[in-house]
């Protein structure tokens, strides 16, 4: 919904644009609730700047982890929206315990 009613101001496939775009935000934000915080719903932080350095993080956690998504995707000839962000969670979460997964490693 809008209230522009100007089409030359708004046309409507521009705004058909920006709704889809809405979405992938809002789908950002669940991949960030939902995957990464898990059942902790809620910041540890009891102060406003803790709250932001945390939010921080989340968000540079997220970003990292897109990364690997889009390599991955990049590596299989694929859209990276057909590779799973909780499954890229999970591989990642599965190799942070193994040192050895990351270099530079000790032979």
């Amino acid at each position: 919904m809008t209230t522009i009613m100007d089409p030359v101001r708004a046309p409507a496939k521009e705004l058909a644009v920006l709704y889809h775009e809405r979405w992938n935000i809002e789908g950002f934000l669940k991949q960030i609730k939902s995957v990464q915080l898990g059942n902790e719903k809620i910041f540890r932080s009891k102060s406003p700047d803790g709250v932001r350095q945390e939010f921080w993080a989340h968000l540079a956690v997220h970003y990292a982890t897109m990364c690997v998504q889009v390599d991955a995707a990049d590596h299989a000839k694929l859209d990276p929206d057909r590779i799973s962000h909780k499954n890229t969670v999970r591989v990642i979460r599965s190799r942070v315990w193994k040192p050895e997964s990351f270099p530079p490693h000790s032979k």
